[in-house]
């Protein structure tokens, strides 16, 4: 999971990147971004699984960030200032701490996880969904070379398909 920090305060910064390596190990974190210009910049270019957001950077609000780009990551606000909650929840605001932040504040890190996944999967079933229907001709049997040659059913239905492509994959 790819988290981008936008945060202008470097010992902030540090607090949320050891909060989050606690969370998960395996969470990349990029940052910090501190300004709305350096922000915009990264995200024209990088597309971040979540962001935390400080609101009140050096130069503007991270509104305007959001604004200038259009991000479609979830976003967790983190501020000082409990009078922005509201416009926050406009900007695929998950969710809203005051500093300094709590680890166990940090559960909306697992909501967007969560988040995650489920919209891959409903994709997944999209596509499978949409070639069923599209009427296209699937191969039933196929080889796989290795030392030994192995002979499988494909079919689309979840289970079978998942096992066929895990007994292949351990099989190579």
């Amino acid at each position: 999971m790819n988290v981008l920090i936008i945060e202008d305060e470097k010992r902030n910064f540090n607090r949320l990147r050891r909060l989050l390596q606690e969370i998960d190990y395996t969470i990349n974190v990029d940052g910090p971004t501190a300004s709305v210009d350096e922000t915009a910049d990264y995200l024209s270019s990088h597309t971040p699984d979540l962001i935390l957001a400080d609101i009140r950077l050096t130069d503007g609000l991270s509104f305007d960030t959001l604004e200038r780009t259009d991000v479609q990551s979830p976003v967790i606000f983190i501020t000082a200032y409990d009078e922005y909650a509201i416009r926050a929840f406009k900007y695929n605001g998950i969710d809203y701490l005051l500093k300094p932040v709590d680890p166990d504040e940090l559960a909306a890190v697992d909501k967007a996880r969560r988040m995650r996944r489920q919209a891959t999967e409903d994709n997944m079933r999209q596509l499978i969904e949409q070639m069923r229907r599209g009427g296209y001709r699937w191969r039933e049997r196929f080889l796989v070379a290795g030392r030994r040659y192995y002979r499988a059913r494909f079919s689309l239905s979840g289970r079978v398909f998942s096992r066929v492509v895990f007994y292949l994959l351990a099989c190579v």
